[in-house]
């Protein structure tokens, strides 16, 4: 985890699910230059770390998070996205066929 303090507020949380070397590592550092607090997932703890330390290296503005702002975050996230899927689960059924990506 890489916290680094700042008297830049912040616009708000993102969060990064998948984070690899082209699309996830690039919406992360847009995001990171926005001026949002980035939060990066990835299965290869090492690559993930290289990607949080060039991030930070490059943007210097992180700052601390409160777990409570991040679950609201979150909630707010994942809501919208089960509200959507549920608009469009029963055309997908009947057909029996479908996709649904999730992109930030």
């Amino acid at each position: 985890m890489h916290r680094m303090e700042s008297s830049i507020t912040a616009k708000g949380v993102a969060v990064t699910v998948g984070v690899g070397p082209k699309l996830g590592r690039s919406i992360a550092h847009k995001f990171a230059h926005e001026r949002y607090i980035v939060a990066i997932l990835a299965r290869d703890l090492g690559r993930l770390s290289r990607f949080a330390d060039e991030i930070a290296r490059e943007e210097k503005a992180f700052t601390d998070i409160k777990t409570d702002s991040l679950k609201k975050s979150l909630a707010i996230s994942f809501l919208d996205d089960f509200l959507c899927t549920q608009q469009v689960l029963s055309g997908k059924v009947k057909r029996r066929r479908g996709t649904i990506l999730f992109t930030g």
